[in-house]
This record gives C-alpha cells, sequence and structure tokens, in this order.
C-alpha cells in the first residue's frame, strides 16, 4: 500500500515539476513598473497597453528563439514607495531581471537608485536628464528634458517673445524640464519675469492666475501634468485671464483635454516627434486601436518599441550576461520603431526630434520639428 501511494505521488509530482521546469525554458520573464494610477496614471496605462501590444506581437513571430515573453506588470502609482514595492517583488519574487518602466522620471529615479548590478531598466519615459548618470544599467528610448527645453525655447524667441513667466509643478520631470528651457531662453538676455511652484494638492490655482493677470503678463510657460495643466487653462478662461500658454506634452491627453474644454485651443506645447506617415506607425496605429479601442500616442509608440528594442538585443546577445545586453543597445544606431528612428548616445540615452503643435479646433496641430 505504501509503494501505492509513493507511485500516485510521483505520477502526480513528476509531471508538475517537468511543467515548471519546461516552463521556466519556454519563456523569458519581462517586468513592468508604470505609473497606471496617480498623477502619471494617462500616461502608464497607455504605455502599458504598449509594451503589452508588444509582447503579443513578439510571441506569434517566433518570440525570442522560440522563448515566449513573460510579461509581469505592477503599478507604481506615481509614488516613489510603491515604485519600489513594485521592483522588489519583480526581483526577488518573480526573479526578474529585464524591466521596462517607468514614464515618470520620479518613481524611474528611486528605482535606479536601488537597481541591482544584475537587473536592467528600459525606461520608454523619464526624461529628466541626470537619470543616465546614475546606473550604467538604466537605458531610456525616450529624449532627455534637456533638448525638450531647449525646442520650446527656440519657438518662443520665434513668436518674438522676450519676456515671459514659468509656472512649474513640483517634479523631478517638471523641474528638469524648467532648468533646461530656463538655461537657453536666458543666454542672450530675455527675461524670465516671474517664476511660480504649484502641487498637485493645489484644488485651486485662481489666486495665483489672479495675480499674473494683474501684472498683465503676455506669455507663460507652464510645466505639469495632465489635470493640473487641464485645471490652471480652466481657470484662467473663467477669470479671463488670455495669455499665450505654452507647455509640454501631458496637456495632450485625455485627462488634461476633458478637464480644460475649449481653454486648450491656442495653447503651443512640445512632444518627441513621431513620423505618423509612415507604414510601421499605420500598421501599429490599427493594431492597437483595434486591441485598445482608443488612438495610440507618443507614450505608447515608445512602450512598444521599449519591448522591441529589448528583445532584439535578447536575440542577439547571452541574456544572462545583462552587460551584454546593455552594451548591445547603447550601440544600436538608427532604429526604425513605430516612434521614429532612435540612436542610442552610448551612455543610456538617445538622439530623437522634437515636435511643437498647436491646439486648433480642439486638435494638435504641427508648427514645427526641430532636428537633433
Amino acid at each position: 500500500m505504501k509503494k501505492v501511494k509513493i507511485i500516485l505521488v510521483a505520477m502526480i509530482v513528476l509531471p508538475m515539476l517537468f511543467w515548471s521546469c519546461q516552463n521556466k525554458q519556454d519563456t523569458v520573464n519581462v517586468g513592468a513598473v508604470f505609473s497606471s494610477t496617480g498623477v502619471a496614471g494617462d500616461y502608464g496605462k497607455k504605455s502599458v497597453e504598449g509594451i503589452t501590444l508588444a509582447a503579443d506581437l513578439i510571441n506569434s513571430k517566433g518570440a525570442i528563439n522560440g522563448k515566449k515573453i513573460n510579461l509581469i506588470v505592477e503599478d507604481a502609482k506615481s509614488s516613489n514607495k510603491d515604485a519600489i514595492s513594485a521592483y522588489n517583488k519583480l526581483v526577488d519574487f518573480d526573479g526578474v531581471r529585464f524591466i521596462i518602466g517607468d514614464v515618470y522620471s520620479s518613481t524611474t529615479k528611486v528605482i535606479i537608485e536601488n537597481l541591482s548590478k544584475d537587473v536592467v531598466l528600459f525606461a520608454p519615459g523619464a526624461s529628466n536628464p541626470d537619470l543616465v548618470n546614475l546606473s550604467k544599467n538604466f537605458l531610456r528610448n525616450w529624449t532627455s528634458d534637456d533638448f525638450d527645453g531647449l525646442a520650446m525655447s527656440k519657438i518662443i524667441q520665434e513668436n518674438n517673445i522676450s519676456t515671459i513667466s514659468v509656472l512649474t509643478q513640483q517634479n523631478d520631470y517638471t523641474m528638469a524640464l524648467k532648468n533646461a528651457f530656463i538655461k537657453d531662453f536666458k543666454a542672450d538676455g530675455r527675461i524670465i519675469s516671474d517664476e511660480g511652484l504649484f502641487s498637485e494638492e493645489q484644488k485651486s490655482y485662481k489666486e495665483l492666475l489672479l495675480k499674473l493677470k494683474k501684472k498683465e503678463i503676455k506669455a507663460i510657460y507652464l510645466i505639469g501634468m495632465s489635470k493640473q495643466i487641464g485645471q490652471i487653462l480652466k481657470e484662467s478662461k473663467e477669470i479671463d485671464f488670455t495669455p499665450q500658454w505654452f507647455t509640454n506634452l501631458t496637456v495632450n491627453t485625455e485627462d488634461c483635454k476633458q478637464i480644460a474644454g475649449s481653454a486648450i485651443n491656442g495653447v503651443i506645447f512640445s512632444e518627441p516627434f513621431v513620423d505618423k506617415t509612415t507604414e510601421s506607425w499605420k500598421e501599429f496605429y490599427n493594431k492597437y486601436k483595434t486591441k485598445f479601442k482608443r488612438e495610440p500616442d507618443a507614450t505608447s509608440a515608445h512602450s512598444f518599441d521599449a519591448v522591441n528594442i529589448l528583445a532584439l538585443a535578447l536575440r542577439n546577445t547571452n541574456y544572462n550576461d545583462v552587460n551584454d545586453v546593455v552594451k548591445y543597445i547603447n550601440n544600436l544606431h538608427n532604429y526604425q520603431g513605430v516612434s521614429g528612428n532612435t540612436t542610442f548616445d552610448g551612455k543610456g540615452g538617445v538622439l530623437k526630434d522634437i515636435e511643437v503643435l498647436q491646439f486648433k479646433e480642439s486638435i494638435p496641430t504641427q508648427v514645427k520639428i526641430f532636428r537633433f
């Protein structure tokens, strides 16, 4: 009887062990940490959609040398504490060595500061210039705030504006963008007339806006996150304060446009240039819209490309050696992705173009492309 029990247990356990080992051999675990909720939630959600579509398509076309991508997605919740918890779970519990994320500079920074030497973090956002200096295992395919701030400075100068006010939300992304802008704008004696700071916790901005209206401010560079920018534009219109607004890419989100309403018209903003006339973009657009029932944007495109670039590196390197993977990506030039031509600079960052657009009848219309 005892012998029969042993045989029965073996018949149950051994196939399970075989399946478990086989499953591990047939997949590559790729972690993802994105702020799908909180202040950066609009971008986090689209990023998760972008990486999901990429993994599905890669797995349907031979995967990574026959090994399918197993995406394990965690929500950073736009919070440093939650970002670290998500990272620790992926590394310590799931055994992940390759992580895609985040798009939010603040949460990405805290992960980099705790990044293990045998883990690679690849961000399709997180544009703060300082991040690439924190770890050799950090990579991103989104352009630095240095280029974004420079492009906005140039377009404001081309509008013959020599004096401007700057309003900035307080986080790692927005402050870096502000610094890059001011450095170039003030170079030839142009003037920053006012510098104001605001936080995501504020419920109303009318007191600040009324002060600027009283000073008869004609132009403002507003740097913030989606909901806050939308609220400021809305309240500005309510008090009949109509300066020329310049801002960053978070204005071009569903959250911001819904809050701002018609106040969004005339606003000029910048974002990484994505050529939407290419066949690769059109194919991506159609598949994305079919799967998620909404249009992709620059964030989802960069996230899609990040997974494909990582997969390309894993196919062509010894992916047990993270240094080999990082080296491969850092040496990648002229990668033709759906987000455009991507060339890595050898230091974890990329060289990409910036597009400036203006809302006309609530539709973003191209003003100029800055080539870098």
